[in-house]
């Protein structure tokens, strides 16, 4: 992927609910470890 699309990612609210989502019903995570994902800048 180009890099100037890999920033425009950021953007997206999709680039981290996949990630909770994913974190949430394949793993089991519960709302402890998945709290960071919601924070854009980490």
């Amino acid at each position: 992927m180009p890099a100037a699309l890999q920033v425009a990612t950021w953007a997206s609210p999709l680039r981290f609910g996949v990630g909770i989502v994913r974190r949430v019903y394949l793993e089991g995570a519960g709302l402890a470890h998945v709290w960071p994902e919601f924070l854009p800048c980490r």
